[in-house]
């Protein structure tokens, strides 16, 4: 599926197939998410799925990247250790 033409860019109510599963362990282990927009381009070009966890005030941000594209991720009612550890057990993510 390319996110370009599937309508999907500039979304921000839609889960992109590798924000799924993280999404998924984020209320398996009793937080809560939101999502945010996502975008892609020519630009990526990374063939794993990557997640970046960054800090942000209130909540903890995530930038999932695919092949497909990126979307961003709030999690909210865990703290970034918790967020990392419950990451950490996701399989084909490198976790930075």
């Amino acid at each position: 599926m390319k996110l370009d033409r599937s309508g999907l860019v500039g979304k921000h109510d839609k889960a992109t197939e590798a924000v799924i599963a993280v999404a998924n362990a984020i209320v398996k282990a009793g937080g809560q998410y939101s999502l945010g927009f996502i975008s892609a381009g020519g630009q990526i070009r990374y063939s794993g799925k990557r997640i970046k966890i960054l800090v942000d005030g209130a909540s903890v941000l995530l930038t999932v990247v695919s092949k497909l594209g990126k979307q961003e991720v709030h999690v909210y009612k865990m703290n970034e250790s918790s967020v990392r550890q419950t990451l950490s057990g996701l399989t084909g993510y490198s976790i930075t």
